[in-house]
């Protein structure tokens, strides 16, 4: 009886240079979200909540919206990308789009 050894290690090279090919696509690279929500920041409760335009929203964790959370502030102009339907319980802010600076923010340097 033949060894199947010859042919696994074919189907795993295979497999491998498929997963390569797909994960360098530019197609997959040019997907662009575009925000379900837009509005002020009128709150940042926790480090998994945001509320915009008085409308709380949850942040999924390790997200990058949820790594931007600690940056951001009272006031900014922001688009929330969601995982899924905005007026879902159940969908989380997984990407954050800052708009524009504070409606009070002094330029740098300034006080």
């Amino acid at each position: 009886m033949k060894s199947l050894k010859p042919m696994r290690s074919m189907l795993v090279m295979l497999a491998l240079a498929a997963g390569s090919v797909a994960a360098t696509s530019p197609a997959l690279a040019l997907v662009a979200l575009s925000p379900q929500v837009t509005g002020h920041i009128t709150a940042i409760p926790s480090s998994t909540t945001i509320v915009i335009d008085g409308k709380q929203y949850l942040v999924k964790v390790d997200s990058a919206a949820f790594n931007q959370l600690s940056s951001l502030q009272v006031g900014e102009i922001v688009g929330l990308v969601m995982d899924g339907p905005a007026s879902s319980s159940s969908s989380h802010v997984i990407a954050i789009q800052v708009n524009a600076p504070p409606a009070n923010a002094q330029p740098a340097g300034a006080h």
